[in-house]
């Protein structure tokens, strides 16, 4: 009986301190963060890349500064972030289009650009950081993050940042180049990938300084000294 009472008591410890930790630290505190190892005997799987199987372990989130406190989404999440808004534009556009039949595909300019701005208001709770193979990746819907296996860190200041990367995009490259882009298939492609998007690999790598190269031991004839001089 008293070995009962006090696991009664340190299990009402135990929760109390949870929820006091979360009152403190709001949602967006994360106990801890997953990493994955691979069976290096595994099947991996060719779209993913992951293995079949392996090891999951667990670890302290490893967040700096931008992360934390930044208004603004890290670089290096972009990408992540215009594949998931690009999902939800596309599903969001195709549930309109099959409500609407008569249409035909071809819905009304104020339509389409209230269905995008109302992602843009959303509260993204289902997007947050996570760890994969050692680095730090968005997850959500559209994102292959979003399955593998790991605990997931959101709230805070990531739906803010969402809705902000979100309104970008709405006004450059815009609404109607979007649903265009939209109906021809390839909006994923077009919003994400192409030249001066986030997912651009040419775009993101910094071009290296052209290197001058200068002749030596190369003798000037007393024809060129001359013409030089008379410059």
């Amino acid at each position: 009986m008293k070995t009962m009472a006090k696991w009664s008591q340190e299990l009402f410890c135990t929760l109390f301190s949870v929820l006091f930790t979360f009152a403190v630290f709001g949602p967006e505190l994360s106990l801890c963060q997953s990493k994955w190892e691979p069976d290096p005997e595994a099947d991996v799987d060719p779209e993913s890349g992951f293995a079949s199987k392996g090891t999951l372990s667990f670890k302290t989130p490893d967040l700096d500064d931008e992360d934390h406190y930044s208004e603004h989404l890290p670089s290096d999440l972009k990408c992540d972030a215009c594949n998931i808004l690009a999902f939800t534009f596309a599903e969001k556009l195709q549930r309109a289009v099959d409500n609407q039949p008569s249409l035909k595909g071809k819905l009304p300019e104020s339509q389409v650009l209230d269905l995008l701005e109302s992602t843009c208001k959303d509260d993204f709770n289902q997007v947050g950081i996570k760890e994969v193979k050692g680095k730090k990746r968005l997850a959500g819907p559209g994102l292959e993050t979003k399955d593998i296996p790991g605990i997931m860190q959101g709230g805070g200041k990531w739906p803010g940042r969402m809705q902000q990367i979100c309104r970008y995009y709405l006004g450059e490259p815009g609404d109607e180049e979007i649903f265009e882009a939209f109906t021809e298939g390839n909006l994923k492609q077009f919003l994400c990938y192409e030249e001066d998007r986030d997912c651009n690999k040419k775009t993101k790598a910094k071009p290296k300084p052209k290197k001058t190269k200068t002749k030596k031991g190369k003798k000037i004839s007393k024809k060129d000294k001359k013409a030089k001089e008379e410059l």
